[in-house]
């Protein structure tokens, strides 16, 4: 009997261990923390067994209770962190005086940079798996605070598009913004791979619109003040400003 408890014991080592390598191997911070938080469940339940008389046999209901604690915290933390977001959002907006929804309010700024200073999802997630997860088919998918040359700064834009949503969700939470990064977008609807004018209008009614930069921090001044830092020459201008990496959305130039 007892060469039967130390095999159970074994298996939920065998458990642990996989969850930890597959948190450490994970790229994912989600999916990351899911793993890790899983490997804090089993912990106590195989130091109990193994330095108290509790059978281990116990482990054989732990184990498979551990996977729905698991997901009950996942489903707690994701609630709380999205009506963070909500509370985070509605005060930015409290403080925002201009409120761009529409293409037609959007296209005030086309083609000009604009730096992102908040990206909140608004109850919206995509999962494991890349699907995008609406809060519903009324609200939009996010909302960026920003600040453009034009409008100022915290001006309000809201995400529409499905795509401009997965792009801003691979820089802001899949990469991450480094404290010497910053996102810059450019919201335009004039630089599709169409030529012809009608094209352009009615290709753009049901295309992305965003092009999503994370640039070095003070990118954003160089491209909307010429006289910041005037001591750079034009190529060490260009390399203090050009994109690190860029999401674009294939339709346009």
């Amino acid at each position: 009997m007892a060469i039967i408890e130390w095999v159970i014991w074994a298996i939920a080592c065998v458990f642990l261990l996989s969850f930890f390598l597959a948190a450490l191997f994970q790229h994912d911070p989600g999916i990351r923390s899911h793993h890790m938080r899983h490997c804090l469940l089993l912990v106590p339940g195989l130091l109990v067994t193994v330095i108290t008389p509790i059978s281990k046999f116990h482990l054989l209901w732990w184990v498979p209770v551990t996977f729905f604690l698991n997901m009950l915290l996942s489903n707690m933390l994701l609630s709380l962190r999205l009506k963070r977001e909500l509370r985070n959002f509605e005060k930015r907006q409290c403080e925002s005086k201009i409120v761009l929804t529409k293409d037609s309010e959007w296209s005030v700024i086309d083609g000009e940079p604009c730096r992102v200073t908040s990206f909140d999802t608004l109850g919206s997630l995509i999962d494991v798996n890349g699907k995008v997860h609406a809060m519903d088919k009324s609200t939009p998918y996010a909302s960026v605070t920003m600040e453009c040359k034009k409008l100022g700064k915290n001006v309000t834009g809201y995400i529409t598009h499905k795509e401009d949503f997965k792009h801003l969700w691979a820089a802001f939470k899949d990469r991450k913004v480094n404290d010497d990064e910053e996102v810059i977008i450019c919201w335009t609807k004039e630089h599709y791979k169409v030529r012809s004018w009608v094209g352009k209008k009615l290709y753009s009614v049901f295309m992305p619109k965003l092009w999503v930069m994370a640039c070095p921090k003070g990118a954003y001044d160089l491209m909307v003040d010429s006289n910041y830092k005037a001591e750079l020459s034009d190529e060490a201008r260009w390399d203090a400003m050009k994109p690190i990496i860029q999401w674009k959305p294939e339709v346009m130039e």
